[in-house]
């Protein structure tokens, strides 16, 4: 597999000689032409669990204002977080 980084997390070409069963049991999801290593939505899903968590239910949500708030609990993390 060829592998890059963006935004600091691991992301790979996708083999089509491979089933999505198979890189599933490897720990990857198949997100179009690239693969996903678990761990990196894992991490996405725990960050996003903290924002939401914290997010007071009465006040309206928009893009920008989940975006802001992505970045202020990032920005409150070790770098390996923020890449997330």
């Amino acid at each position: 597999m060829v592998w890059s980084k963006r935004l600091g997390a691991r992301i790979f070409r996708h083999n089509p000689e491979l089933s999505d069963e198979e890189l599933y049991e490897a720990g990857y999801n198949r997100v179009y032409d690239t693969l996903e290593p678990e761990q990196n939505l894992d991490d996405v899903e725990r960050v996003m669990a903290a924002v939401f968590g914290g997010w007071d239910s009465d006040e309206v949500m928009c893009s920008y204002k989940l975006n802001r708030a992505i970045g202020a609990y990032l920005a409150k993390r070790a770098p390996r977080e923020r890449a997330s």
